[in-house]
């Protein structure tokens, strides 16, 4: 006989695979952390100290150097993580930068992102006047990262959501009228 219990369905975890990794990665080099300033403690007062990125990534040995005062600063708060200069992931839709960068590259990204006027908005603020974004997207591509793969782009669809730029060059990788993948470069009005 068997028994009820081993006909209930197993529950999936809310965290997909990659945040798993991630989360990991935080936690491991959170207890590195840790360790060092145990030592710092014995060592040095004010002096600053090398510190690991905490960003998650599992190959990043990126060194922040921080008092031990300004590292306790970020560990009290435990969701808050040390992480370097450059290495943050920020959401392209609401990231709240302007006028601060000359480039942005968008590699595989704008498939992911269900907004995508709040996405282009955000990177045409976030470009210093005569700035560039680069946009990487697939046309002919297999599903991945489901559920949140939303778009298939195509030239025509590219050239609509860039409207705001001043110039836009669309280039295809891939079979003629059956892309791969397709490259935009845009740029925003203004600069020399």
């Amino acid at each position: 006989m068997v028994s009820s219990a081993s006909k209930s369905p197993r529950i999936a975890p809310l965290v997909d695979s990659r945040q798993q990794r991630v989360a990991k990665n935080e936690a491991l080099f959170r207890r590195v952390n840790e360790r060092i300033e145990e030592i710092n403690e014995t060592l040095a007062g004010d002096s600053e100290s090398d510190f690991l990125c905490e960003c998650g990534n599992d190959d990043c040995t990126s060194p922040v150097s921080l008092t031990l005062a300004e590292y306790e600063e970020v560990r009290r708060d435990p969701t808050h993580f040390l992480i370097a200069h450059g290495h943050e992931v920020v959401d392209v839709r609401t990231m709240d930068f302007e006028e601060a960068f000359d480039i942005i590259l968008c590699l595989y990204v704008l498939e992911h992102v269900f907004e995508l006027d709040d996405a282009v908005r955000s990177i045409h603020r976030a470009l210093t006047p005569g700035g560039f974004v680069v946009i990487a997207v697939p046309h002919l591509y297999p599903y991945h990262d489901e559920p949140t793969d939303y778009w298939r782009f195509t030239e025509h669809a590219l050239r609509q959501l860039l409207a705001p730029f001043d110039t836009i060059q669309i280039k295809t990788r891939g079979f003629g009228k059956m892309p791969l993948a397709l490259l935009a470069i845009a740029r925003k009005q203004g600069g020399s």
